[in-house]
């Protein structure tokens, strides 16, 4: 294989009965659009091209030429509120302790709704697994996982039919699999930044000026807005979108994120107060 210039490869070691696998990826972004400009007229559909409502970054990762935005009329879209927890004082934490994070889970879990908690980190969501397993045989909850013996295909399907259940989820099950499980209520308990360290991003960051707030942010408005998205279209009539997160409301930074969203009621809240929110939403509708 002859290396290029433009190019950053890597190596990465997978599953259980390890294998070595080279990847490979376009250094400064891929220029795949050129191949198809003499087409004429290329139409691309998605509603999470834009960042702060402009689409400066995306042409710029893309290399688009010429391009014109449409604004296509929306389709009604589910009662839903969002929940973003904010402390009464400064708290330079901005991660919840794992005890405080098992705490609010439990909590949502044992209201009488379908919960999907979305995990950055697969170790987390094992351990949160492994929290809520004992937990929830006392309280007759039925807690799946993308993981497992009976297979992700079983544990949907079984999810579904049940009455209180809560599917922990991250990764490629979620991206592929989000628009089958319509949840009435959805927990990020992270915001989606990449890791720093992945020899991609570093790769892609280093010729910039500031490569958080000219690539790490925007990739991580544009992964919260998607996730945002597929959970909507898979929601219930009326639904909670619950963020762990406090870095949304105590950096500067968060109100990036917020600002993606639209359609949505939003609440800033005390953590204590989440469960207490949610219960008025399903029970009352929209809070004043």
């Amino acid at each position: 294989m002859s290396p290029r210039a433009q190019k950053i490869y890597w190596i990465e070691v997978k599953g259980p009965e390890p294998r070595v696998i080279l990847k490979n990826a376009p250094r400064r972004g891929a220029r795949f659009l050129d191949y198809i400009y003499n087409i004429g007229k290329v139409v691309l559909l998605s509603n999470t091209f834009t960042v702060l409502g402009k689409f400066d970054y995306f042409n710029k990762r893309l290399h688009l030429r010429g391009f014109k935005k449409i604004i296509a009329k929306p389709k009604p879209k589910p009662d839903i509120l969002v929940l973003l927890p904010q402390e009464s004082t400064k708290n330079l934490e901005y991660d919840f302790s794992k005890r405080e994070l098992f705490n609010y889970l439990k909590k949502i879990a044992s209201l009488d709704k379908k919960v999907l908690v979305y995990f950055s980190s697969n170790q987390l969501l094992e351990n949160v697994f492994e929290e809520l397993a004992s937990f929830s045989a006392k309280e007759k909850i039925d807690v799946f996982t993308q993981r497992g013996l009976r297979g992700l295909r079983q544990n949907l399907e079984d999810f579904l039919k049940a009455r209180r259940a809560v599917f922990l989820i991250s990764g490629f099950a979620f991206d592929r699999l989000i628009w089958k499980i319509p949840a009435d209520i959805f927990v990020l308990v992270k915001l989606p930044f990449e890791s720093p360290n992945h020899p991609l991003i570093q790769s892609r960051i280093q010729e910039l000026t500031n490569g958080f707030s000219e690539y790490t942010i925007k990739q991580a408005v544009i992964k919260f807005r998607g996730i945002f998205n597929k959970f909507q279209k898979s929601a219930r009539e009326r639904s909670v979108f619950v963020i762990l997160d406090k870095r949304i409301t105590s950096k500067d930074y968060g109100i990036d994120f917020v600002d993606s969203l639209s359609g949505v009621s939003i609440e800033y809240c005390q953590p204590s107060k989440l469960v207490d929110l949610i219960k008025k939403h399903f029970r009352w509708g929209k809070l004043p």
